[in-house]
């Protein structure tokens, strides 16, 4: 069953509302059946709910990052979630947990956009349009009572998106083989997950590359400033609580702290 305009809407306003609350959310594929565009549609609507409010769109923060997740899914292209600029954290901020119902952090690279594209460009052309690549963290916090992965849901839920941060200082894409990057994720100084920049398809910058295809092709704009999170360098997720101080390090880009509060 395809979805009207009302019922994205409705669906859209009902995640907003528990994203904000914060409070869990049913599944929609325990109800209904989902395209994949669809689902986008449903986050393009909770973001017009968030640009209504004065939020922009500053970051997007990708999933799908490796072959195994695409063949499970049947889709091959990397999927999204949307973040704001009232969800993105500065170096050096603290992140509250009290607006998250079990948030978990992951060591990422984060891309930043030099200029805005408007059509599809080659791997060998995307470096000339990058900025900056930085060290960072995600953030994650899904509305589901489980934690098996359907697209559509995840997509719905815009990707668990709650906040992240990366490090002030960057790096040129000329200047750094994000495939030959080792990232560590610590919890009060214990490492807890560690991955690398090779287990993102072979290098993060394909991913890049993937999205914007991908954005373009949905219609989205991809502007100038656009902060892309990559794919979790691990492939897992690690719960935080109130009080604790993780730190992504990954060699030459640096590393990057975050202060958790209640």
């Amino acid at each position: 069953m395809s979805l009207t305009p009302t019922d994205t809407v409705s669906l859209a306003r009902s995640f907003f509302d528990a994203a904000r609350a914060p409070h869990l959310h049913p599944r929609p594929s325990h109800t209904s059946s989902i395209s994949v565009d669809e689902a986008y549609g449903v986050q393009a609507a909770q973001v017009a709910l968030m640009e209504a409010g004065g939020e922009s769109v500053v970051a997007i923060k990708l999933g799908l990052t490796d072959q195994g997740q695409r063949d499970a899914q049947g889709w091959n292209a990397p999927s999204f979630g949307t973040l704001t600029n009232a969800m993105i954290l500065r170096e050096g901020d603290e992140f509250s947990v009290a607006g998250s119902i079990m948030p978990r952090v992951e060591p990422e690279i984060v891309v930043v956009l030099g200029a805005e594209i408007t059509s599809s460009i080659t791997l060998d052309a995307l470096a000339s349009q990058i900025a900056s690549i930085h060290v960072g963290i995600e953030i994650v916090d899904p509305r589901f009572d489980d934690p098996a992965f359907i697209l559509t849901d995840a997509l719905c839920d815009n990707a668990a998106a709650r906040s992240g941060v990366w490090a002030a200082h960057g790096l040129s894409p000329h200047d750094i083989d994000l495939s030959e990057v080792t990232a560590t994720l610590s919890i009060d100084g214990d490492v807890v997950l560690t991955g690398h920049g090779s287990a993102l398809m072979g290098n993060p910058l394909l991913l890049v590359k993937e999205v914007i295809d991908e954005r373009l092709r949905l219609g989205l704009p991809v502007p100038k400033g656009l902060a892309i999170f990559t794919g979790n360098l691990a492939g897992k997720a690690h719960a935080v609580t109130a009080g604790q101080e993780v730190v992504v390090s990954a060699g030459a880009l640096g590393e990057i702290t975050l202060r958790t509060v209640a």
